[in-house]
């Protein structure tokens, strides 16, 4: 099934969006990961919800990293 023309818009503002979250957790996780006195679960979730994104990304057809 062909994709619309606003379903095609759609999607590439949805990976757009995923894409700068992706760029906005890695930021953080570099941040968490030099931090001294960090609870291991904030990492983790900050690791966890990467994962998701990357994910999320690689099922809309964008890049994956």
């Amino acid at each position: 099934m062909l994709m619309s023309k606003f379903d095609q818009l759609r999607r590439k503002r949805s990976i757009k969006a995923l894409q700068k979250a992706r760029k906005l957790l890695e930021e953080e996780l570099v941040y968490l990961s030099v931090k001294d006195d960090l609870p291991s679960y904030e990492l983790y979730q900050a690791e966890d919800a990467h994962e998701h994104v990357c994910q999320a990304l690689e099922r809309l057809g964008g890049e994956s990293g």
